[in-house]
């Protein structure tokens, strides 16, 4: 499956939806108790790359493993990401249940995936004017985090 595939089968919908229940708990769960920290951030990112590969295909973990420490210029949703973040997770996750047509998928995904962008984005960025060894270690904890979801046809290649 290419990464502009999205998949049509039911077990993997509900795999992926899995993951993004996940996803939902564990925002639930922050924003009630006060925030977030590095391995709340981290899980995120691995539970949505693993929603990613079984949605989207192997070639996800690809195409989107080092967007996270990119620069990425935060647009304004008009309140907290962390809610919109929240949201749209539910949003993707209707869609999933319903298996909705493709095209709505790929809308509620698309979505989810700006959010969470800008999530990330929004933490390292207070991280950088906090503590810029703090940050260092987060990319590393994050940079680890996502190796360890490589697809097999990588790893059997030897890096």
């Amino acid at each position: 499956m290419g990464y502009y595939e999205f998949t049509e089968s039911k077990d993997d919908l509900e795999a992926a939806g899995t993951d993004v229940r996940k996803m939902i708990k564990q925002l639930e769960n922050a924003i009630r108790n006060g925030g977030f920290d590095d391995e709340a951030v981290v899980d995120l990112v691995m539970d949505w790359t693993e929603a990613g590969k079984i949605a989207r295909g192997e070639g996800y973990w690809t195409s989107t493993r080092m967007v996270w420490k990119t620069t990425y210029k935060p647009g304004d949703f008009g309140r907290k990401t962390s809610l919109e973040l929240l949201d749209r997770l539910k949003q993707l996750e209707r869609a999933l249940i319903r298996q909705t047509d493709i095209s709505e998928r790929f809308d509620r995904f698309n979505g989810v995936e700006d959010a969470l962008l800008r999530f990330v984005h929004e933490y390292r960025t207070a991280l950088r004017k906090r503590d810029l060894a703090q940050l260092r270690t987060f990319d590393g904890q994050m940079a680890l985090a996502l190796y360890t979801l490589k697809p097999d046809y990588y790893k059997e290649l030897g890096d």
